[in-house]
């Protein structure tokens, strides 16, 4: 019985670990495509030159660049995760 129990306990203990780690990495890319959608704002935000209606439009760019690049990794870290047998 407690052979049993010790194998429940190694099984629950190596789940957990695997978890933890396997979140890990979801909060790294997490951070990474935070600051890629940060860094598009950045960007447009400083190229701003003359009047309000330029800010609307820079704005703008900087929302259609930073959704299109979170595609774009997203789909990277899916091919990426999905080779390595994570998903």
């Amino acid at each position: 019985m407690s052979q049993l129990l010790t194998l429940i306990w190694l099984k629950w203990r190596l789940l957990r670990n695997s978890l933890r780690s396997s979140k890990a990495v979801v909060n790294r890319v997490a951070s990474i495509l935070g600051m890629l959608i940060a860094l598009c704002g950045c960007y447009q935000g400083m190229q701003v030159e003359g009047n309000a209606e330029e800010v609307g439009l820079r704005t703008t760019a900087s929302v259609v660049q930073a959704i299109f690049l979170v595609i774009v990794l997203d789909a990277v870290f899916a091919v990426f995760f999905s080779s390595i047998g994570w998903l």
